[in-house]
């Protein structure tokens, strides 16, 4: 009896997850039947979990809504772990043929790895502060202000250390930046190109930019 309960417990979850994938595909029951080649009757009884599916029902389902069998059976449905919003005006155009206009509303997605944050110009500066040396200077430098507060004397040794901490921070960003300037340089002579078909002519673009539609011409 507990066996006949699981087996149509797992129908109905398996029921649910064709339903949820169909909704989130804004089609309806008979846009679906019609794809799969079932009547709107048969689909809807197959939906609801009222009858055991066959391997070609859950094999259409899944082709139709591009996930795999596994997914449907198991329950690992689909999920949106990344996405872009494109505002009005802000598509990047194509030129693919004459006469017609192609925006691109995904120019955001690059066909390469993600590149990490850089870090701001105050982030910079603090991380040159962090330095083992520079911690041992400030603390020169606060221990050198108390004694001349104490022996009322003035703060030369404590406006020179900080001087030199101050300049060395600065020139440490700047060289920081400077090095990273030249890694993008590189990184820009050595980009991959592909040749594609656009508007009838061939075109070099760099690989990264590739879109669905375009012809690669290949070498």
């Amino acid at each position: 009896m507990s066996s006949n309960i699981n087996v149509e417990q797992r129908i109905e979850a398996v029921a649910q997850r064709i339903r949820a994938l169909r909704e989130d595909m804004n089609m309806t029951q008979k846009a679906m039947a019609k794809k799969i080649g079932l009547t709107e009757e048969e689909y809807a009884r197959l939906e609801s979990g009222a009858e055991d599916f066959s391997f070609t029902f859950i094999y259409k389902i899944a082709h139709v809504c591009g996930v795999e069998i596994t997914e449907l059976m198991e329950g690992e449905s689909p999920s949106l772990t990344e996405y872009t919003v494109t505002r009005r005006g802000e598509e990047m155009p194509i030129v693919r043929r004459e006469g017609f206009v192609y925006n691109r509303l995904a120019a955001k997605f690059k066909n390469k790895l993600a590149e990490p944050k850089k870090d701001s110009i105050i982030v910079q500066f603090l991380k040159q502060l962090a330095d083992p040396m520079i911690i041992i200077l400030l603390v020169a430098a606060a221990i050198s202000g108390v004694l001349a507060v104490v022996e009322n004397e003035p703060f030369t040794d404590v406006i020179i250390i900080l001087a030199v901490v101050l300049i060395n921070a600065i020139l440490g960003v700047y060289q920081e930046n400077k090095a990273e300037k030249a890694i993008e340089a590189l990184q820009e002579m050595s980009a991959a190109t592909s040749k594609v078909l656009r508007d009838g002519k061939i075109v070099s673009i760099r690989s990264e930019d590739l879109v669905v539609g375009d012809v690669v011409l290949l070498e």
